[in-house]
């Protein structure tokens, strides 16, 4: 959702693919079950997965995939009163659901991105698939790493690229790991303000 006149859908939860481009994907670079399995069951700990690909004794393909669960700070949209009617924010304990700050006027919102990184020893190719769980209304944050690779790939040149195929979970992953430590700051900073405004009401009452 790169415009804020977008229309949030229906389904805002589910993969914006058909079922059949999706089939048509999978069948295309045929992962392993287990790397699908994982975004069925979401609700578990995110997985990981390692696959050789053997043919006559000889290992054609290599394929790696992991799930790299996410929390990303983002600005409140809502009022501290539809904080308080919210059914999604009533139990912020829950890791599905989100965590507002009042003091820092933020929402910390959990997500996940799937990475399929499969290796062809035949061809020396690469192929890299990213499936992102990211909440569409923060386009910039959402599309953060694909700019980076993208911006990566038009620097180097592709034999580059080939020689070190690798660059693309680095980028992944040092936008998770800036996400995570942007939010823990605020996490901190809310609960220095809690413990501060706790600590002077209890002086009040002395």
């Amino acid at each position: 959702m790169s415009s804020d006149k977008s229309r949030i859908p229906r389904d805002p939860k589910k993969l914006r693919i058909s079922a059949p481009a999706f089939r048509l994907l999978m069948s295309h670079i045929d992962p392993p079950l287990s790397f699908i399995n994982s975004f069925c069951r979401y609700y578990q700990p995110p997985g990981k997965g390692f696959r050789r690909n053997y043919k006559q004794r000889a290992c054609e393909s290599l394929d790696v995939w992991y799930i790299l669960p996410l929390r990303v700070q983002v600005e409140c949209t809502d009022s501290i009163t539809k904080h308080s009617k919210s059914a999604a924010g009533s139990n912020q304990m829950d890791p599905f659901n989100y965590l507002h700050l009042d003091n820092e006027k933020l929402d910390i919102r959990g997500s996940q991105i799937g990475i399929l990184f499969k290796y062809d020893f035949v061809t020396c190719s690469t192929t890299t698939v990213s499936i992102s769980l990211q909440d569409g209304r923060w386009s910039r944050v959402v599309k953060e790493p694909q700019r980076r690779i993208q911006e990566t790939i038009d620097r180097m040149a592709y034999d580059e690229c080939e020689e070190d195929p690798f660059f693309v979970h680095v980028i992944v992953m040092t936008s998770a790991l800036r996400w995570w430590r942007n939010a823990l700051d605020s996490f901190n900073n809310q609960l220095i303000a809690h413990v501060s405004i706790n600590h002077a009401l209890d002086i009040l009452s002395l």
